[in-house]
């Protein structure tokens, strides 16, 4: 039953809201993280709800999917060699370099949805949205990079160290790594 409410309102009612907002209308979730009935930390986010019609849904969903995995490849490379350039003197948790990956190509990241729902409503190929993606994941890891690996402090780093970091990130997060060359594919 609520499959079929929900398949109404995206068929008849998005077009309503879209035209009421102007632009696609957005999703706000919000609320606090309890631990022991005491609060730890309020959080909220909003993402746009985007519409795309019948025929293009599974080919854009199925891109969207390659988009993902390659945002995957590229965050988890960067981490990799923001710790290979350091060597061993860092120990811990790296789950900020993820959050703040993630957090900085989300807005890019919506734009590209509204990219690929024009371009694939025109009967186009996406494999150069694809790549101005992986474009995009480069430039934000390069400045991830340059952030966190210390590279601007050799007096306490190994200049070798970042260096082969550095170009083992560029070469991973490009199109010669054969994961991303076949997800660019895909």
């Amino acid at each position: 039953m609520s499959l079929s409410v929900m398949n109404f309102y995206k068929m008849q009612r998005y077009a309503d809201l879209h035209e009421v907002f102007r632009h696609s209308p957005r999703l706000w979730a919000f609320g606090y993280d309890f631990d022991n009935m005491k609060a730890r930390c309020w959080y909220e986010s909003q993402m746009p709800l985007i519409h795309v019609d019948e025929d293009i849904f599974s080919v854009y969903e199925s891109t969207i999917a390659s988009i993902i995995k390659i945002s995957e490849i590229v965050a988890n490379n960067v981490k990799i060699s923001i710790k290979k350039s350091m060597g061993d003197n860092i120990k811990g948790d790296l789950s900020f370099i993820d959050t703040r990956f993630w957090t900085e190509t989300e807005p890019e990241f919506y734009i590209l949805l509204d990219k690929l729902n024009k371009i694939l409503k025109k009967g186009l190929d996406t494999l150069n949205l694809k790549r101005e993606w992986l474009e995009t994941l480069s430039k934000y890891s390069e400045i991830l990079f340059d952030s966190y690996s210390q590279s601007n402090q050799l007096d306490t780093s190994d200049p070798k160290n970042i260096s082969q970091a550095h170009q083992s990130m560029q070469f991973f997060n490009s199109e010669k790594n054969t994961k991303i060359a076949h997800l660019l594919q895909t």
